[in-house]
């Protein structure tokens, strides 16, 4: 599936193989969850090559600003959307309050999580 299929109709699927992508290394945002103290992750969205313009569908998440500039060098992106308790409110207002170039219903991507076993996948 390419980035753009993916702003024109959102997948029903979890595990997601995405190709015709950029992530946007210069719109990191650090996410700290503040009742732990910890940082949640590193957030950068991924955009079409074929509409650098348009808003970003999707965010990928990373452990390091480091994992995220690595990320940007591969030609496809595959990885698990995250959904229930893992998509964490806390996370989402920070992510919201960034004012980064998003869809209203955005995902968050899981680089190189693979999904359980019946899960959907989409490519």
């Amino acid at each position: 599936m390419t980035c753009r299929q993916l702003i024109d109709e959102p997948p029903r699927a979890k595990w997601l193989e995405l190709n015709d992508c950029v992530i946007n290394t210069e719109e990191v945002v650090e996410v700290r969850l503040e009742k732990f103290d910890v940082i949640d992750g590193y957030y950068a969205p991924l955009i079409p090559t074929s509409s650098p313009d348009a808003r970003s569908p999707i965010l990928v998440k990373a452990g390091t600003r480091e994992e995220l500039v690595k990320l940007a060098t591969r030609q496809k992106i595959i990885g698990l959307v995250q959904f229930g308790i893992e998509n964490d409110d806390e996370t989402r207002k920070a992510l919201d309050e960034a004012k980064l170039q998003l869809t209203e219903n955005y995902l968050i991507l899981e680089p190189d999580r693979a999904p359980d076993l019946g899960m959907p996948f989409a490519s």
